[in-house]
């Protein structure tokens, strides 16, 4: 007998939406909407991946892509207003989550490989976290309480890990790893800085710590 996809979804309130299309085998998505035009779309293509969607308020919209597998992750929990995220994992062992708690944030996760860990977690108004991860066992965490603060990071490789902490406005953060074990933490505080962080080999370390 063939093993079967799984799909649930609640709605609760007016015109939310939800859309999933599945083809392989045991996938699952669970979806959860309370509120008004909320909109989820995912998609899943492979073997055993999981993807798990709520949201709580007016026009948050989540898209969720998972190809290949077994046991890609994606978490997307949104509260608020125009709220948004974007999880895209192609591959297996991959683990996406978004957080989002306010309005208009904005979260990318790309997700190319074995092993990759984004968690990105924003509070406020016009945030935006976007993570791009080619390779294996490499983490990314962003968290995010303010508005308008960005962070970008994009991580080639094997083991390496990025964690930007902004908390204010108008910061701007970029990570960028090539290599295996190569390590970066940004935290800002206060108002408008600026951190790049460039690192190329293997067992690299940068720490920035910026306040006003």
């Amino acid at each position: 007998m063939a093993q079967s996809n799984f799909g649930l979804s609640t709605q609760v309130g007016t015109e939310n939406e939800v859309t999933v299309s599945q083809t392989g085998t045991l996938n699952a998505s669970l979806v959860g909407q309370d509120g008004v035009k909320n909109e989820t779309t995912v998609t899943q293509v492979g073997f055993a991946s999981a993807a798990l969607v709520t949201q709580d308020g007016r026009r948050n919209s989540a898209d969720v892509n998972q190809a290949m597998g077994p046991l890609n992750l994606a978490i997307v929990d949104q509260d608020g207003r125009r709220n948004e995220a974007d999880v895209d994992q192609i591959g297996v062992l991959n683990v996406a989550s978004v957080s989002q708690d306010g309005r208009r944030n904005s979260s990318t996760q790309f997700q190319l490989g074995a092993g990759n860990l984004a968690v990105d977690s924003q509070t406020g108004r016009r945030n935006d976290a976007d993570t791009y991860q080619l390779g294996f066992l490499n983490q990314s965490y962003v968290t995010q309480d303010g508005r308008r603060n960005s962070a970008l990071a994009v991580q080639t490789g094997i083991g390496n890990m990025s964690n930007v902490n902004q908390s204010g406005m108008d910061h701007r953060a970029l990570t960028v790893q090539t290599g295996t074990g190569n390590m970066s933490g940004i935290t800002q505080t206060g108002d408008a800085h600026l951190a790049v962080s460039l690192q190329a080999g293997s067992g690299n370390m940068a720490t920035y710590t910026q306040s006003n």
